[in-house]
Protein backbone atom coordinates (compact mmCIF):
# COMPACT_ATOMS: atom_id res chain seq x y z
CA UNK A 1 0.00 0.00 0.00
CA UNK A 2 1.18 3.31 -1.06
CA UNK A 3 1.06 6.03 1.95
CA UNK A 4 -0.63 9.21 1.41
CA UNK A 5 1.51 10.63 3.80
CA UNK A 6 4.51 10.12 1.88
CA UNK A 7 6.32 13.87 0.48
CA UNK A 8 4.03 14.42 -2.64
CA UNK A 9 2.23 17.27 -4.66
CA UNK A 10 -0.50 17.23 -1.89
CA UNK A 11 1.58 17.28 1.25
CA UNK A 12 3.67 20.51 0.04
CA UNK A 13 0.97 22.63 -0.90
CA UNK A 14 -0.70 21.78 2.23
CA UNK A 15 2.51 22.99 4.24
CA UNK A 16 3.04 25.90 1.91
CA UNK A 17 -0.69 26.64 2.94
CA UNK A 18 -0.43 26.32 6.37
CA UNK A 19 2.64 28.22 6.88
CA UNK A 20 1.51 31.22 4.75
CA UNK A 21 2.04 34.21 6.92
CA UNK A 22 0.97 36.82 3.85
CA UNK A 23 -2.34 37.06 4.19
CA UNK A 24 -2.09 38.19 0.16
CA UNK A 25 -1.02 34.99 -0.50
CA UNK A 26 -3.07 32.71 1.86
CA UNK A 27 -6.20 32.32 -0.46
CA UNK A 28 -4.37 31.00 -3.88
CA UNK A 29 -2.36 28.96 -1.36
CA UNK A 30 -5.09 27.61 0.42
CA UNK A 31 -7.41 26.76 -2.42
CA UNK A 32 -4.50 25.12 -4.59
CA UNK A 33 -4.02 22.75 -1.81
CA UNK A 34 -7.27 22.54 -1.79
CA UNK A 35 -8.01 21.03 -4.91
CA UNK A 36 -4.99 18.67 -4.67
CA UNK A 37 -6.33 17.38 -1.59
CA UNK A 38 -9.92 16.73 -3.13
CA UNK A 39 -8.43 14.94 -5.89
CA UNK A 40 -6.79 12.68 -4.33
CA UNK A 41 -9.12 11.83 -1.53
CA UNK A 42 -11.84 11.58 -5.01
CA UNK A 43 -9.24 8.74 -6.18
CA UNK A 44 -8.57 7.00 -3.42
CA UNK A 45 -8.79 2.70 -4.48
CA UNK A 46 -7.42 0.83 -1.82
CA UNK A 47 -4.01 1.39 -2.69
CA UNK A 48 -3.44 3.57 0.53
CA UNK A 49 -3.13 2.97 4.33
CA UNK A 50 -5.62 3.80 6.59
CA UNK A 51 -2.99 6.31 8.18
CA UNK A 52 -2.67 7.75 4.75
CA UNK A 53 -6.75 8.19 4.24
CA UNK A 54 -6.21 9.78 7.54
CA UNK A 55 -3.83 12.23 6.63
CA UNK A 56 -5.85 13.77 3.72
CA UNK A 57 -9.03 13.91 5.48
CA UNK A 58 -7.17 15.84 8.03
CA UNK A 59 -5.29 17.81 5.36
CA UNK A 60 -9.06 18.71 3.99
CA UNK A 61 -10.58 19.78 6.94
CA UNK A 62 -7.40 22.05 8.33
CA UNK A 63 -7.44 23.72 4.94
CA UNK A 64 -11.49 24.80 5.31
CA UNK A 65 -10.85 25.70 9.05
CA UNK A 66 -7.58 27.73 7.84
CA UNK A 67 -9.75 29.20 5.25
CA UNK A 68 -12.57 29.91 7.73
CA UNK A 69 -10.44 31.44 10.88
CA UNK A 70 -8.67 33.68 8.08
CA UNK A 71 -11.98 35.18 7.32
CA UNK A 72 -11.55 34.77 3.54
CA UNK A 73 -14.73 34.35 1.18
CA UNK A 74 -16.19 30.87 0.46
CA UNK A 75 -13.65 28.26 -0.22
CA UNK A 76 -15.31 26.72 -3.56
CA UNK A 77 -14.46 23.43 -3.22
CA UNK A 78 -15.85 20.28 -4.32
CA UNK A 79 -16.15 18.31 -0.63
CA UNK A 80 -14.33 14.94 -0.92
CA UNK A 81 -15.87 11.76 -1.52
CA UNK A 82 -14.21 8.40 -2.26
CA UNK A 83 -15.21 6.80 -6.01
CA UNK A 84 -17.47 3.57 -5.51
CA UNK A 85 -15.33 1.32 -8.01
Amino acid sequence: MQDASAPCEWKTLYEAAVLECDLAKLRQRIVGAQKVVTKRIQCLDGTVSEAGQRALLDAHNVLCDLFKMAGLSTLESVQPQKSEE
